[in-house]
């Protein structure tokens, strides 16, 4: 008997199961000995079954944006913040993907999103709801079938991530509940501008940094939900934040813009949940060596909203201290600081 071992590999050469086989040298016969029995397509099956559940209680229910770092989202699809604001508030309504399709159906629970349910959900009239789909699928971002209404995987995914795509994607978590929250704040019935601010902020998450292979190669850390740029400070050990004016321009604003939408988030959300959305460091407050290169100030976004590095770590458990903190101070971004 000699023994060797066999990779058997799915048609996507994507999923792969090792078997341990033995062959006979006089007979020819070959037999598995761990596992002994596999019916290849049934593992491939189960296997890849645990990537389409839930994996959260409905108090975190979230989703993951697919986008690169610094992608201003707004040009890439070219897409208005008014727009994107009811994409914010429609990928919370997405159910786990379809994962022969790639689909992810927008769903109140189990059922299907029709117009007339999209037009409550978002607030707007029918003929409203006609243009925005008409919109949306003219980008390539929004699609309709005879199922329903979905999104594919390449903007949004829910649920469990294959390895593959842990590694290749980068993806931020954004959290269903108080991004719903927020789009009630702001949702005007029938005023398709009234939610803009949710689409600033969708194209500001884009810029908090994850880590990515070369960056644990290099012992570098994320950015812990800052707005940042691609330099690394070796002394202080950080990503240097990013300017509001380099943000705007990024993004396709004017300063004074990005400033005001900044601040009309925070009025909103201090007064109806009692914490605001953006939060700003002063590197006044640092030591020398360590203070900010290319702006005063470096933006962060609460956590409540987005977060996407292990909340069980200290640097989480630092950024709610250091919010606290900041929030008692009053320390957010005012439109009056800027001139």
């Amino acid at each position: 008997m000699v023994d060797y071992t066999q990779e058997l590999r799915d048609k996507d050469n994507t999923e792969s199961v090792k078997i341990r086989r033995e062959v006979n040298t006089q007979t020819g016969e070959i037999r598995n000995k761990d596992p002994k029995y596999i019916d290849y397509d049934v593992y491939l099956e189960k296997k890849t079954k645990r990537y389409d559940r839930p994996t959260v209680d409905k108090e975190e229910r979230f989703f993951n944006l697919v986008a690169e770092f610094q992608t201003s989202l707004k040009e890439k699809y070219n897409v208005s913040f008014e727009d994107l604001g009811k994409l914010l508030h429609l990928f919370t309504y997405t159910s786990y993907r379809d994962l022969e399709s790639k689909k992810l159906y927008l769903k109140d629970g189990k059922h299907a999103f029709d117009n007339k349910k999209l037009a409550k959900v978002l607030k707007l009239t029918d003929t409203q709801i006609k243009k925005f789909k008409a919109r949306m699928k003219e980008k390539g971002i929004m699609f309709t079938d005879k199922t329903g209404i979905y999104f594919t995987d390449e903007l949004v995914i829910r649920g469990e991530m294959f390895p593959k795509e842990k590694r290749n994607l980068n993806f931020y978590t954004v959290y269903d509940h108080p991004i719903r929250e927020l789009y009630n704040m702001f949702a005007v019935e029938g005023d398709t501008k009234s939610v803009k601010p949710l689409g600033v902020l969708l194209t500001l998450i884009p810029f908090i940094k994850k880590l990515t292979n070369q960056d644990r190669g290099l012992n570098r850390e994320a950015s812990n939900n800052m707005l940042v740029m691609t330099e690394w400070n070796e002394k202080a050990q950080r990503y240097e934040p990013i300017s509001l004016t380099r943000v705007a321009e990024m993004i396709g604003v004017s300063k004074k813009t990005l400033i005001k939408d900044i601040k009309t988030l925070n009025e909103f959300t201090k007064k109806e949940t009692g914490e605001f959305l953006v939060y700003k460091y002063q590197s006044s407050l640092m030591p020398v060596g360590f203070k900010f290169k290319h702006t005063t100030e470096a933006i962060v976004i609460n956590p409540k909203y987005t977060y996407s590095q292990d909340k069980n770590n200290s640097n989480y458990h630092n950024l709610i201290s250091a919010i606290e903190n900041i929030s008692s101070n009053n320390n957010v971004i005012n439109l009056n600081d800027y001139k």
